[in-house]
């Protein structure tokens, strides 16, 4: 229950003030548009386009990817701790929002790392007992190279600070969990015409 108000609390933060929104949209019902070309279509590269070819919204807007690490309560990670951690793992802390930012060279916003609990803030006064990593979709162009970089980071912390990863309804995250997470944001890419995503996941 308490978890539950917890992320209700988080979301609805981040909703006003980064303009983000939380939806779990994410099955493949809006993915499983496939190429039905002809050998000799193929042949005169005739083919279906892909959404990304096209001035269209973009079908991932207000979706995300997320995971938890759930601290133990006699145990939880002090934040200088944790602040040290992650920006030695390339990421940054935004003072104003009180966040961890995970971005590409043109500053693009890759996932959050954020308070699982309260305001999403996460600063020394923090009670840190619930991390929760956001993946946005919206914009995003190698989907499942950002989860494979999300979730080692998510792994290293849960084992530096003995943590359980948790998916994003906090059952524990199996192999097989992560694996359906990489297929379902490998299948994103590939809608999106990133056909190296196939090859990975493959």
């Amino acid at each position: 229950m308490l978890i539950g108000v917890a992320v209700y609390l988080i979301r609805k933060n981040l909703s006003n003030s980064n303009k983000l929104k939380f939806s779990k949209g994410l099955d493949n019902s809006s993915s499983d548009q496939e190429n039905e070309n002809t050998e000799s279509d193929s042949r005169n590269e005739i083919r279906q386009p892909t959404q990304g070819e096209f001035n269209l919204d973009d079908p991932n807007e207000l979706k995300y990817l997320s995971i938890h690490l759930l601290a133990k309560q006699e145990k939880q990670p002090e934040f200088e701790l944790l602040h040290t951690k992650v920006l030695a793992n390339g990421l940054t802390y935004q003072d104003s929002k009180k966040v961890f930012l995970k971005t590409d060279s043109n500053n693009k916003v890759l996932f959050y790392i954020v308070n699982g609990e309260g305001d999403g803030e996460l600063n020394q006064e923090s009670k840190i007992s619930l991390v929760t990593f956001v993946l946005p979709l919206q914009g995003q162009k190698n989907i499942l190279k950002i989860f494979e970089d999300m979730i080692a980071l998510a792994r290293n912390l849960a084992s530096s600070f003995e943590m359980k990863l948790l998916d994003d309804d906090f059952n524990s995250m199996s192999d097989q969990t992560i694996t359906n997470y990489k297929e379902r944001a490998a299948e994103i890419d590939i809608n999106f015409g990133n056909n190296v995503a196939r090859r990975r996941i493959n």
